[in-house]
């Protein structure tokens, strides 16, 4: 990959991923009018993956997708910008902050549920190579997800990922003890399960589960410590998803 791209409109700060067909790259916008933001830009560059996936990237729901920025076709490849989001790794993140509160938590999946909702605007068979947990990052700051659209040659499909992968990665933001509101890993169950056939249905379910779950949390908040292990024993056969995670 050259220093510059697309007549020196990006600069190249680093490779993240390179083969003889694929290339991805962070890079600065480094016109003065763009503010120098950061973008993450895909190129396919040999003959088998520039017939695949041109078709797939000349597509008007694409453009649609609000990380989207332009498409490059030069020097015999293919390449697409997207906005890149700056970050923590999601499961680093989690791993670090146990001791995030309910609302928290909460604040957070709505923020991944909204951000995923552009996924719903790329075919298939580039949404599925996005749903990666190496993907997703949190600004701490802001308490927000972004998700970046890094999207390589070789990937595996798999039926129900966008369900799948949101279940995978709730299963993180929401870990079980018996003070999760018990809508919240049904929720869960039901994501892994490969339920949601959109991103748009999964998050349509949530904002009523969310509701829902709010309330449910402010009753477990009063019980006594014994009530509330001997409800959280009671529920633990609605709570099987330890074993979908």
């Amino acid at each position: 990959m050259q220093g510059l791209i697309d007549s020196g409109k990006y600069k190249v700060i680093e490779v993240l991923e390179s083969d003889d067909s694929y290339e991805a790259c962070l890079c600065i916008d480094v016109m003065v009018y763009s503010g120098y933001r950061s973008c993450l830009i895909n190129t396919y560059k040999s003959r088998e993956a520039i017939k695949t996936f041109l078709p797939l990237l000349y597509n008007e729901r694409l453009q649609e997708c609000s990380s989207f920025r332009k498409l490059i076709t030069a020097n015999g490849s293919v390449s697409v910008v997207f906005d890149h989001n700056e970050g923590e790794s999601f499961t680093e993140f989690f791993s670090k902050n146990s001791s995030l509160t309910f609302e928290q938590r909460q604040k957070l999946a709505q923020s991944l549920l909204l951000e995923s909702l552009q996924l719903d605007l790329l075919d298939d068979r580039l949404a599925h190579r996005v749903t990666n947990v190496s993907n997703v990052v949190v600004d701490k700051g802001l308490m927000r997800i972004g998700i970046n659209y890094m999207m390589p040659v070789k990937a595996e499909f798999r039926e129900g990922f966008r369900s799948k992968w949101l279940g995978e990665l709730l299963c993180m933001i929401f870990p079980q003890g018996k003070m999760l509101p018990l809508e919240i890993d049904e929720y869960i169950i039901r994501l892994l399960s490969g339920k949601y056939e959109s991103c748009v249905d999964a998050y349509s379910d949530w904002r009523e589960v969310s509701k829902n779950a709010e309330e449910t949390f402010k009753l477990y908040a009063k019980e006594s410590f014994f009530t509330s292990l001997f409800r959280y024993m009671r529920e633990k056969k609605l709570r099987k998803r330890d074993i979908m995670c």
